[in-house]
């Protein structure tokens, strides 16, 4: 009998957490799961021998030891695999809460839903205990009954189609539209993957709690970004949304808000960082360039489309006026651009 969920859980020298993450999901309260900890090939001795430890006494987990070489390749390798109803996906210094997979499941199950997102919790490895980083309404929308446009609006370009480690994917779904991770993608890969899932999905539903626990290590945001091989897998994301959007009628719309999102996500990226402003805003005007997201630009500040799109995705009024400065300074230069991210830096941060 097939396992309710498949847990994908990549490895790669986490040896310093591992642990944590490996005793979280033996604490599951679901009984009818299988864990496959996929071993990067590149990875060290102690996290092999940290996993062979583990599926020594635990009959839930199984290793997959390959000579496949980073993230997408190996959760690739896990999706190929994996026997579950439905499938999730955990990193190897992250943790989960013993009931996240038995909600998740019970949840996705009920509501016979391809795709199911959970909340996000944060740990900042200090002292301080763990908080709520991401927050959904609890809703279930089925494709049938709304626009493509809006059901891609709500989550394909809302926060929810970022990270897949919140989620369970119904794998009969994956399989049947051939989605996998794209090898080629260095950073970034989630939103790709998750683009392509839910612009294909005919329903996702999201629920009021959080189970999965973002672990916040200061070593993993402290390199630089690399201009050439981070416009190369925005150029990826773009193409994705180029797809997405020749399936729905008035996909500029679409095209408008993804290049919206995608502006934000590289300004974000540096900013995580703790690199410059000025260096932010002079990449998201390489990819505006090297994109040609202009026209689209001037879609999104077309009446009605922010509004509708706001409306999708919960925003309340000062959130929409917020989205349409930001619009706004994006479509009139890098220089506007740094402006308003000064502003909210300095004043709209601040007051929280």
């Amino acid at each position: 009998m097939s396992p309710a969920v498949s847990i994908i859980v990549p490895i790669y020298n986490a040896e310093a957490y591992l642990p944590r993450c490996l005793d979280s999901l033996c604490r599951q309260t679901l009984s009818s799961v299988e864990i496959l900890l996929v071993i990067d090939g590149n990875s060290n001795k102690e996290s092999r021998s940290i996993a062979e430890a583990y599926c020594s006494r635990e009959s839930r987990m199984k290793i997959l030891s390959t000579q496949a070489y980073g993230a997408s390749t190996v959760r690739n390798i896990g999706l190929r695999y994996a026997k579950g109803d439905y499938i999730g996906f955990v990193d190897s210094d992250d943790y989960v809460m013993p009931e996240m997979f038995d909600e998740l499941y019970s949840f996705a199950s009920t509501h016979s839903l391809d795709i199911a997102v959970s909340g996000i919790l944060r740990d900042n490895a200090d002292s301080k205990p763990i908080h709520a980083q991401m927050l959904y309404r609890e809703e279930v929308t089925r494709a049938s009954l709304t626009s493509r446009r809006n059901f891609m609006y709500k989550w394909v370009l809302s926060t929810q189609a970022n990270p897949v480690w919140n989620k369970l994917y119904r794998r009969a779904f994956l399989q049947q539209n051939d989605l996998f991770f794209n090898e080629m993608i260095q950073m970034g890969e989630d939103a790709v993957f998750n683009t392509s899932c839910f612009s294909l999905a005919d329903s996702a539903g999201s629920m009021n709690q959080a189970y999965y626990v973002y672990y916040n290590r200061p070593s993993s945001q402290m390199y630089t970004v690399q201009t050439k091989d981070t416009l190369r897998d925005f150029q990826h994301r773009w193409e994705v949304f180029q797809n997405c959007a020749e399936r729905v009628p008035n996909g500029d719309t679409l095209l408008a808000m993804a290049s919206l999102r995608l502006i934000a996500n590289a300004i974000y990226i540096f900013k995580i960082r703790n690199q410059l402003l000025e260096e932010a805003c002079d990449f998201a005007g390489l990819i505006i360039s090297h994109l040609g997201l202009q026209p689209y630009l001037e879609v999104a500040l077309q009446p009605e489309v922010l509004p509708v799109f706001a409306k999708e995705c919960h925003m309340d009024e000062a959130a929409l006026q917020n989205f349409r400065k930001f619009a706004e300074s994006a479509y009139n230069g890098k220089e506007k651009l740094l402006e308003w991210q000064l502003y909210f830096k300095n004043v709209i941060e601040k007051k929280g």
